[in-house]
């Protein structure tokens, strides 16, 4: 199961970058990014800016879609920074 770090920015639209922890072997990387990466452009509302290097949010809905995408796939997800509150908020109890 491999950590993946969200960076999240609550710039003029909700933004993140995403990264690896760093116990992951240099060697393995690329390979990790490759399952990553579809996960985030098969994502409606995601967008990628090449400028600042991250994907923006249009949809809202997105928020919890590349969440819940990268735990479906097996990933452990740590997010750091501006979380937005879809994120913070707690499941609701049924």
């Amino acid at each position: 199961m491999t950590n993946v770090i969200l960076t999240w920015f609550d710039e003029p639209t909700t933004a993140f970058r995403f990264g690896l922890d760093r116990s992951i072997p240099l060697r393995d990387v690329g390979a990790i990014q490759k399952d990553i990466l579809p996960l985030f452009r098969s994502t409606p509302g995601l967008n990628f800016v090449f400028a600042g290097a991250k994907f923006e949010i249009e949809d809202r809905s997105a928020i919890l879609a590349v969440v819940d995408a990268l735990e479906r796939a097996g990933h452990t997800v740590e997010n750091k920074g501006d979380i937005p509150p879809e994120i913070e908020a707690p499941a609701p109890k049924f």
